[in-house]
């Protein structure tokens, strides 16, 4: 039961970001402005920065065990997924906003709302964080491997999202 649970939260904490995220990507790469390149290296930028986001947080969880100190931060972390959604959802409504407004060519808002949406803030980070401790000591996979999972899963929901877009 308290698996299915967790994975039910991994679930609902990457899809408010990871839509976000999505949503960020997707007016870059949908944009009948930019060049191709400009939209590959967009694209490669945020894919790359996430790998690096979960795999420098793996690095930092196999040599530190979180879950030791789990009795010390949890007064602090127990509306973290509250906060999250709120952050998430703000972010969400703002870059969104800024998408809808008219581009000038002296303050390119596409770009600077999108960025809004795809950079991680340090709430999606913790989530992130929390969750794969949480995972790495759950799994039954070895530590690599549930890492990248969990990254797939998150890679996923922007996929989705930016299909949903089209």
């Amino acid at each position: 039961m308290f698996e299915q649970l967790w994975m039910s939260g991994i679930l609902v904490a990457f899809s408010v970001f990871g839509i976000k995220a999505g949503v960020g990507l997707g007016a870059q790469i949908y944009s009948t402005s930019l060049s191709p390149g400009k939209k590959a290296v967009f694209t490669g930028g945020c894919f790359f920065a996430y790998l690096f986001l979960f795999f420098g947080i793996y690095a930092i969880v196999s040599q530190l065990n979180l879950l030791n100190y789990l009795d010390k931060l949890s007064h602090l972390l127990q509306y973290g997924m509250w906060v999250h959604l709120v952050v998430a959802l703000g972010l969400l409504v703002w870059g969104t906003t800024l998408l809808m407004r008219p581009s000038n060519a002296k303050h390119p808002s596409l770009f600077r709302a999108s960025l809004l949406l795809v950079v991680p803030c340090p709430v999606c980070a913790t989530v992130i964080l929390l969750n794969l401790t949480l995972a790495l000591s759950l799994s039954p996979y070895p530590p690599f491997l549930t890492t990248l999972i969990l990254f797939g899963m998150f890679m996923g929901i922007i996929t989705l999202t930016l299909g949903m877009l089209l």
